[in-house]
């Protein structure tokens, strides 16, 4: 983002414009622009599979393994998390289904 914004200063021809002000504007209108897609694609992840909440006290800590979210009472594994089976209509697959077995043939 910064890359680009500084390419939109000192390029403003990227954009079609003629002043470093105009370019930079257009540069932060593209910053604002994909941010409001990625917050409206996030919003609609979670519409979409939904979302998993645990209660916690303000002292609980919790710990982040390799492999898993450590809480006082459970460990939750990051494919749950991650990967966990949609709330609607669409399911998301578990990365153990996605390997095949290929075989090589000469």
């Amino acid at each position: 983002m910064v890359t680009g914004l500084f390419c939109s200063l000192v390029l403003p021809r990227l954009h079609g414009r003629e002043t470093a002000m105009a370019g930079l504007a257009e540069g932060l209108a593209g910053i604002g622009i994909g941010a409001g897609l990625v917050y409206g694609l996030l919003r609609f992840g979670k519409f979409l599979f939904g979302r998993q909440r645990v209660s916690l006290t303000e002292s609980t800590r919790i710990f982040f393994t390799e492999t898993h979210l450590c809480l006082p009472d459970r460990e939750i594994p990051y494919e749950e998390l991650f990967y966990r089976r949609s709330t609607w209509w669409c399911s998301m697959p578990r990365p153990s289904s996605w390997r095949t077995d290929v075989t090589a043939t000469c």
